[in-house]
């Protein structure tokens, strides 16, 4: 008796802490109980989803992403939309960060690009974390940015999903059994004490294994008629799916009311003559380097040997990205807190910056030019634009006689550019450039360098193949023995083999992994069965 009573204190107190903890951010009864039996069920049905259709991401990576990933996004994206007030969805003053992040959203659907589909994976739920969690600050919308508060936003964000990951779960298995009509607490104690034992046996049991043969033989026999009903997957699974519905739903908890966001104190003004000596000092410095190094900024010709273009190059982008952001953030540091004085300087300041900017664009588009894109190019120049207009922006932010948020526009600018960019047909786009500047003079582009590209371009590929554009190798660096014992020759820099692969990589994924350009080529180059039924040389 003494037990059950200690249970139930135990249990009256379990309920009464979780109680009071979910009405510290939702209020009365009523609005918990609308909130559970929405939320519970539908962070349920997002972990159940993510391990029926995601479960391939542990055996291939971002190649099992696809309309899966981007069915998941656009679910999140809805979920962010609602208003936990009036139980309604509404994107009104969520446009300027919804669209990129649809974009990005979308960009799973549309493209296998494996170069930036890895980014795109930490972007997106960073990116939505980040805005969800600012929108719901106390002080939105919010005038001033400065770096520890986008900081202490990044924090909330990430951090107080797990405070409220306990008061999570526990509304999870309140809903849970309530449609189960059985009790909360009961099962909890099930629970806790079948994962106890399975903790405990995994150490037990091996040893008894290992000291008694025979009794190791029975636990297998045991483990394999175990196996009939319930898999070591299926556990995995269900814990992957359980966790993904926690986190769902005390993002949703986080999100329910307002939250806090610890002031910052803001530096109102500086030295204007320590701040004078800095810029004054460091333009120097820049001048002087671009006066020095004038004749290999804007050089017309790159160095035969590759190894010094690389460098020449690269050289270029050190610049790019370390004196960027010391511009940027000095910018940012000092922008409406010196006087005048300091405040033409700084205006030089991002000027100059402008000048190493365009050097460093200069010399990637000459590499473009006669070694070709790939994805590293492409991207590290879309990263120069990104750069250039944000430079751009801020001086022209420095000549306004308003005072604009530095910070706010960096962040802006960047999740727009991004989103623009994950629709953008990036591999067909190298692909069709290197053919073209692969016909110019001096060109020192490798066609079959290519062979990096995804699926994306199998079509095209396949119809430049046929064309002659994209010719084969005629000499083989090794040969491979068939199961008949014949010598077939492997040829170097082989369209046909990347064509190979490429075809098994689609014919090993689910439909659902899918990207809309994978159906376009294995439902109108090939009827489905065909395409799904096909064998590649040198399959078993």
């Amino acid at each position: 008796m003494s037990d059950e009573k200690q249970h139930e204190d135990n249990k009256t107190q379990h309920e009464s802490i979780e109680a009071q903890d979910l009405a510290t951010a939702l209020g009365d009864d009523t609005r918990i109980e609308r909130f559970r039996n929405f939320f519970a069920p539908v962070a349920l049905i997002l972990g159940a989803y993510w391990v029926l259709t995601h479960w391939g991401f542990w055996t291939r990576g971002i190649y099992a992403l696809g309309l899966n990933a981007s069915a998941f996004c656009f679910s999140l994206l809805l979920l962010v939309c609602r208003d936990s007030d009036t139980s309604t969805f509404s994107w009104r003053g969520k446009t300027e960060w919804l669209i990129p992040l649809a974009l990005i959203a979308l960009s799973f659907a549309l493209y296998e690009n494996p170069f930036f589909k890895l980014i795109a994976l930490f972007v997106f739920p960073t990116a939505l974390l980040f805005y969800k969690t600012l929108w719901m600050t106390e002080d939105h919308p919010r005038e001033s940015w400065g770096f520890l508060y986008v900081m202490q936003v990044f924090l909330l964000a990430f951090c107080g999903s797990f405070q409220w990951l306990g008061v999570a779960s526990y509304q999870i298995r309140m809903y849970c059994a309530e449609k189960m009509r059985i009790e909360v607490q009961l099962a909890g104690r099930i629970l806790l004490g079948v994962a106890s034992f399975a903790v405990v046996a995994a150490v037990v049991i091996p040893l008894l294994m290992a000291a008694d043969s025979v009794f190791g033989e029975r636990i297998e026999s045991v483990l394999l008629y175990l196996e009939t009903f319930i898999s070591l997957s299926f556990v995995m699974k269900l814990f992957v799916a359980l966790l993904i519905a926690s986190f769902t739903m005390a993002f949703a908890i986080l999100w329910a009311g307002k939250i806090a966001v610890p002031g910052e104190a803001r530096v109102s003004s500086l030295d204007s003559l320590v701040a004078g000596i800095v810029v004054a000092g460091l333009l120097a410095v820049y001048l002087l380097f671009l006066s020095v190094q004038l004749e290999r900024l804007f050089v017309s010709e790159l160095p035969m040997e590759f190894l010094k273009t690389e460098s020449l190059v690269k050289s270029g982008f050190w610049q790019l990205f370390f004196v960027s952001a010391i511009n940027v953030s000095l910018f940012v540091f000092m922008y409406r807190k010196t006087n005048q004085t300091v405040e033409y300087l700084l205006r030089v300041f991002a000027s100059a910056s402008l000048l190493i900017l365009a050097s460093a664009a200069h010399r990637m588009l000459m590499y473009v030019y006669y070694y070709g894109f790939s994805y590293e190019k492409f991207y590290a120049l879309y990263t120069v634009l990104y750069c250039a207009i944000l430079l751009g922006i801020l001086v022209l932010v420095a000549f306004s006689p308003k005072r604009h948020e530095p910070v706010r526009i960096g962040f802006g600018l960047l999740i727009w550019m991004f989103g623009i960019v994950s629709v953008f047909p990036t591999e067909r786009f190298i692909l069709e450039s290197n053919l073209i500047l692969a016909k110019q003079d001096g060109s020192r582009i490798r066609l079959s360098e290519m062979q990096m590209l995804s699926t994306d371009v199998l079509s095209a590929v396949s119809r430049y193949r046929s064309n002659g554009v994209l010719p084969e190798s005629k000499e083989p660096y090794t040969y491979r023995v068939t199961p008949e014992g014949l010598r077939v020759p492997k040829y170097r820099d082989s369209w046909e083999h990347w064509w190979q692969q490429r075809h098994r990589d689609l014919r090993n994924k689910s439909w659902f992994e899918y990207t809309i350009p994978n159906f376009v080529t294995a439902v109108a180059v090939y009827t489905w069965a065909d395409f799904k039924g096909s064998r590649i040389e040198g399959e078993e």
